[in-house]
């Protein structure tokens, strides 16, 4: 997948208010990458840092730059454990945990 493709699909990931994981699966999709999941967001990453320097190195002001490639959401670390907690709540294990 040459630059301007990777960026293609970064920017749809991000309009979509996708996460790291949704990137990674549609560049595998889009690439028929074997590779695994944490190889691929660093390789992945690596790159886009690499783009984002070379657009800081031609001159294009920091702020242009984040405009141009945002920053993918954040993932939460807690969305799935309130069943986790409703599970120990029940269990006994956990009396005050919210």
């Amino acid at each position: 997948m040459d630059n301007v493709d990777f960026v293609k699909l970064w920017k749809s990931t991000v309009d979509r208010k996708g996460t790291w994981a949704d990137f990674i699966s549609a560049y595998r999709e889009a690439t028929d990458s074997e590779a695994k999941d944490e190889s691929l967001k660093s390789s992945c990453s690596n790159r886009l840092n690499g783009i984002r320097k070379e657009l800081l190195d031609r001159g294009i002001s920091k702020e242009k730059v984040a405009e141009a490639l945002p920053s993918l959401r954040r993932e939460t670390k807690t969305k799935d454990f309130s069943g986790v907690i409703e599970f120990l709540k029940l269990e006994g294990q956990m009396e005050n945990a919210e």
